[in-house]
């Protein structure tokens, strides 16, 4: 037994090289405003991340990435997913043991020079489906006590690159400044970061001025609405593919908005990526839609038709409670 053992075992530097790959800790995403897990940097370009998540998580990207005849609608919606991440690649922060895996994705904001980030969470149910009912009613009264049991949508954090930076100030051209680092991050550029506390002062009367705030220094005032009216567009486009979809939950996913502050039309580089899966199931065996997801759906839509309005006078229109 013991020569069969020893036959086995890895030479002292395969040993040597396995427990190092598992004890480094990858970088950490500068650029992430919301989230239980910390985001890691894969790659020295800041292209691919690494995201600690539950399995239902890397299951729900699985699903929709193998759905090939027809390809699953959701797919356009998603940040590119690139597999499951290999530990002995690096460690990543997980928040508890229960995120017991971690996914790789594409970063949605490498490329972006001085990129604005909106994260918002949709929907009006907090709670897991199968939580218990003590878990429920807690979650319930979180719900009612911010934008999310009211509105359907909560921010959840906001990270914007100051106008005024001096970094950008003395490099005009954006050439040689951090704010133009290609994984998006930003490097020493100063931003401008609101976290949830931010959020859970608002209500549905005024959750339209986050979308006013995310977009405070596009200029001119034709070019500011133009980036609402394209986010308000990728929302509307996402509503009317979940409105289709039957026997699917989406709780407590998230919207990730992005734009370069820096780039001569902010609005030709909107992006929205639909991010957040950890409470999501595509066949619960329920009939229709998710009521509780289109809500937020179309108050995000509401929302933002708002903020549109008051920049150009026109009439708002409601939030629906």
């Amino acid at each position: 037994m013991l020569a069969r053992a020893h036959a086995i075992a890895d030479p002292p530097a395969a040993a040597a090289a396995k427990a190092s790959a598992a004890t480094l800790t990858l970088p950490l995403f500068a650029a992430q405003v919301a989230g239980r897990g910390a985001l890691a940097v894969l790659d020295a370009a800041g292209g691919v991340l690494a995201k600690p998540c539950l399995p239902a998580e890397r299951d729900f990207y699985r699903a929709v990435a193998a759905a090939a005849d027809p390809p699953s609608p959701l797919l356009r919606f998603l940040p590119p997913f690139l597999g499951e991440h290999d530990p002995r690649h690096g460690a990543v922060r997980a928040p508890a043991p229960k995120f017991s895996c971690a996914i790789r994705l594409a970063n949605v904001v490498a490329g972006l020079h001085a990129p604005c980030i909106l994260d918002v969470k949709v929907g009006s149910q907090l709670h897991d489906p199968n939580a218990s009912p003590e878990r429920r009613l807690v979650k319930q009264r979180a719900a009612l006590a911010t934008t999310s049991g009211t509105a359907g949508l909560r921010v959840s954090g906001m990270r914007l690159h100051r106008s005024d930076c001096a970094c950008c100030r003395a490099r005009p051209s954006h050439r040689g400044c951090a704010c133009a680092d290609g994984d998006g991050s930003g490097g020493d550029c100063e931003y401008d970061t609101f976290g949830k506390e931010y959020g859970r002062a608002l209500t549905a009367a005024t959750v339209h001025a986050a979308f006013l705030d995310f977009t405070r220094d596009v200029a001119p005032p034709s070019e500011r609405i133009a980036v609402l009216a394209r986010m308000r567009d990728l929302v509307a486009d996402l509503l009317a593919v979940a409105e289709r979809l039957d026997g699917a939950v989406f709780v407590r996913t998230s919207l990730l908005f992005a734009y370069s502050a820096s780039a001569p039309s902010p609005a030709s580089t909107v992006q929205m990526h639909w991010i957040d899966f950890a409470h999501a199931d595509l066949a619960t065996g329920t009939a229709g839609p998710d009521a509780q997801f289109l809500f937020g759906l179309r108050n995000t839509v509401a929302a933002i038709s708002a903020a549109i309005c008051e920049l150009t006078g026109g009439d708002a229109p409601e939030t629906r409670i």
